[in-house]
């Protein structure tokens, strides 16, 4: 049977601030596990993202920064890239989406959607500021969330409750940059006609939400009972920031950055070469995201898509997370409250691997989760060293010093080999749904098994050469260990699995057996984790908010 090749996107992280833990851990660490984990089952994979540059975001920003919004996004854009570089985030192509090629791809397909009619000419009321004598589209107005009562709320969604809002669904409405009460202007803008894909769309819902993540499958079927309506997809911005609209009449406005943006995924895998994945139906599409994305992914971009003149595929898989809290609230960059991408860089806090673990260990799945010192130092501790650390360490350290780095045969119980197995059909299993949390735990308790079935033949003082045979046979778990550690932690993984086999060429099977044979020779052994330096404890004291947990060592 021929495997379907993977197209994985990582939703576009806005460049008008610097990532944090949040950011990364929903959408593009998410998508590098996935993309690792497919690569090691053999599959075909091309692992796309990049910058989302144009809009209201980026022209705010570059006037708080004394900047232009091109000036903003060309520096941001690298400090991104620096971030995900350390977190060895690896995409086929990290593109950025104010590039000519990106404003050619967008404008094409705005024209065959043009060209298939459906789009609509409609003349309202929006909301103008005399003081900056300029219209006031999106992040340009502040105000009071209509349906949740949040004080967050933006011109196009309230970052308080994620609900995608209307001009009569903001109340106390402000101008961001002068903070003056706007009036209201006539001007004429394009929409885009979803109700012209209503039935599609929720056929689509239908056949694929069920396979999506709790996060994701709750917005879309949301959005399913609901009668779709056409959205302004023009905007008046101060800078004309944005893809410019082709059409004569539209000189001075652009296209609302929720219809660029995602036609960005396509630009992306384009420019190298791959575009035809977008329409292959042989390849299927997992797109990462938090679940305030879900429904420009589910709903408004696959709208978008269906006005061309081809058939784009929907995606098979919608991997949404709920909020990463910090210590019991928001990430606050203004209150400097969390870890922010400049925090990690160098190691300041600790290696990226032990990042990823803790991070993907506690990705909020099925509701928010918080980042709390004390579980990132249960982490580091009781999991990544004492568990998971100490059988790798243990196994490969005995046959280094004892067994002259020599295996003997193996000799693995029915029971045992059924065990690991049971754990590894549940750790695939969870993987290929996108639930990377459980697969995680996964890792754990097949290191604590291998622990037990280790301390067993010390605890029944087993001869020489039985503990030389149990050593063997549990090397074969460490091996397992290095493969499916792989796609969390990559670097240590790939460490353990030179140590053992002396290759750095990772594959994982569907079934567990001891490969190793007679008189295979591991590579001298070393610490996979290590306890936290000094420096780095230092460091975290400065971020934390409450007692640390880290003790500064003599």
């Amino acid at each position: 049977m021929v495997q379907n090749r993977r197209l994985v996107t990582s939703a576009l992280p806005y460049v008008n601030n610097l990532p944090h833990l949040g950011n990364i851990v929903g959408s593009l660490l998410g998508g590098d596990v996935f993309t690792r984990f497919s690569r090691m089952r053999g599959f075909d994979v091309t692992f796309i993202c990049g910058t989302d540059e144009y809009g209201t975001a980026s022209e705010i920003s570059a006037d708080q920064n004394n900047t232009s919004p091109k000036e903003l996004c060309t520096k941001n854009s690298q400090k991104h890239k620096e971030v995900y570089d350390w977190f060895r985030i690896e995409c086929d192509n990290f593109g950025r989406t104010s590039t000519p090629a990106h404003t050619a791809m967008t404008q094409k397909l705005f024209l065959e959607m043009w060209n298939n009619g459906h789009f609509e000419e409609k003349t309202e009321l929006r909301f103008f500021c005399e003081t900056c004598n300029m219209f006031l589209a999106d992040r340009y107005v502040n105000g009071t969330c209509a349906l949740c009562n949040s004080p967050h709320a933006r011109g196009d969604q309230c970052d308080g409750c994620g609900a995608v809002l209307s001009m009569n669904e903001i109340k106390d409405t402000r101008c961001s940059t002068c903070s003056a009460p706007p009036g209201q202007r006539e001007t004429v803008h394009l929409f885009y006609k979803l109700e012209d894909f209503q039935a599609q769309i929720s056929e689509k819902i239908s056949e694929y939400a069920p396979l999506w993540t709790n996060a994701a499958k709750g917005v879309a079927f949301d959005w399913q009972s609901k009668e779709l309506h056409s959205r302004c997809i023009s905007r008046d911005l101060k800078y004309r920031w944005g893809v410019p609209i082709p059409l004569k009449g539209y000189e001075g406005k652009v296209l609302y950055v929720w219809f660029d943006a995602p036609i960005g995924y396509i630009t992306f895998t384009d420019e190298i070469g791959r575009g035809e994945w977008w329409t292959d139906p042989s390849t299927d599409l997992y797109e990462f995201m938090g679940k305030d994305n879900v429904f420009f992914h589910s709903v408004f971009f696959p709208a978008l898509l269906l006005g061309t003149n081809s058939t784009y595929n929907y995606p098979k898989i919608i991997s949404s997370t709920h909020y990463l809290m910090y210590e019991g609230g928001k990430f606050s960059k203004s209150q400097n409250r969390g870890i922010f991408g400049h925090n990690l860089l160098n190691d300041q806090i600790g290696p990226e691997g032990v990042w990823r673990f803790h991070l993907m260990k506690s990705r909020p799945e099925k509701n928010d989760s918080d980042f709390s010192w004390v579980d990132f130092a249960e982490t580091v501790n009781a999991v990544l060293i004492n568990t998971i650390g100490n059988f790798c360490n243990r196994v490969l350290s005995y046959i280094a010093k004892r067994m002259d780095r020599t295996l003997v045969g193996s000799n693995m119980s029915e029971e045992v080999e059924s065990l690991v197995n049971g754990h590894l059909k549940e750790y695939i299993a969870h993987m290929e749904r996108t639930d990377i949390r459980p697969a995680v735990q996964k890792i754990t308790e097949i290191s604590q098994l291998g622990n037990g079935y280790v301390q067993q033949a010390f605890a029944e003082k087993a001869s020489p050469e039985k503990m030389k045979e149990r050593m063997s046979t549990a090397a074969n778990i460490v091996l397992l260990i290095s493969r499916i550690l792989y796609p969390i932690t990559p670097t240590e993984a790939t460490k353990l699995h030179q140590m053992i086999t002396g290759s750095a060429e990772i594959s994982l099977r569907d079934t567990f057996t001891c490969d190793l044979p007679e008189g295979h020779r591991i590579n001298e052994p070393e610490l996979l984790f290590k306890p936290l330096t000094n420096e780095q404890i230092i460091n975290i004291k400065k971020l934390c908010i409450n007692e640390c947990p880290f003790v500064l060592k003599n």
